[in-house]
């Protein structure tokens, strides 16, 4: 088992843009939180999603390259890794789901350790093997730290506050949030995994968890936004 080396500043940063929500939520427009839920939506339903989730750990669609390194380079910038962490992450979670090897059980792990500190969770490094072969993908792993400091930098000095809290800060810190508390708390809470369809506007496909568990599909259901794009754009495995 092995720890994160750039746990320190994702943690750090997410707590930074949580402590910012209430500057943002008292200057938002209505326009302003329909774009943030907008970019939320991408972050967590294609990035975090069907990127990290459905191809770099499960490997259920085929993306081409250039997707492939536009999702990690956005994977490494939003606080949750590259697709050799995430994989061998995940992967572990799988092979020990809701035992005390799991990286995030809720059983076993606490609260602030499953959503706050979740770049601190113990992985099992061979479970990315096939994912290191990417040059690209082990040099943003090997300098994460570094790049999520300069990258959210420089988003920070390009975009006008409020639009930086917008179209980035928020979107972030709640979908790293979700991510963390409703999937890997809320649906894995009684010590196994469960499907909570209500929870849709927010997790999208990840809400069918147990289904998940029971076999790793690219969908479940026809209301999976992201699915359904990369289906009609032809990046499915059919």
């Amino acid at each position: 088992m092995v720890r994160s080396m750039s746990s320190f500043t994702t943690t750090f940063i997410l707590i930074l843009y949580f402590l910012l929500f209430p500057i943002w939520i008292v200057n938002v427009t209505l326009s302003q939180v329909l774009i943030a839920y907008a970019v939320y939506w991408f972050l967590f339903d294609f990035i975090q999603s069907a990127y990290m989730h459905r191809w770099a750990a499960h490997n259920l669609w085929n993306p081409p390259k250039w997707v492939q390194y536009f999702g990690a380079t956005v994977g490494i910038l939003s606080l949750i890794s590259s697709p050799i962490g995430w994989a061998a992450w995940h992967r572990t979670h799988h092979a020990h789901s809701d035992t005390e090897k799991d990286p995030h059980s809720p059983v076993y792990k606490s609260f602030w350790h499953i959503v706050f500190n979740y770049k601190y969770h113990d992985f099992e490094p061979r479970r990315g093997i096939d994912r290191m072969r990417n040059k690209y993908f082990a040099f943003i792993l090997k300098h994460e730290a570094l790049i999520v400091i300069v990258g959210n930098l420089l988003i920070f000095a390009v975009l006008p506050f409020q639009w930086f809290l917008t179209l980035w800060a928020i979107p972030v810190a709640f979908m790293v949030l979700n991510t963390n508390f409703l999937i890997n708390f809320v649906q894995h809470k009684n010590g196994e995994p469960t499907n909570n369809p209500i929870f849709w506007p927010i997790l999208f496909s990840e809400v069918y968890h147990k289904s998940h568990h029971n076999k790793p599909k690219m969908s479940y259901t026809k209301w999976d936004p992201a699915g359904w794009i990369i289906s009609k754009l032809g990046w499915t495995h059919e």
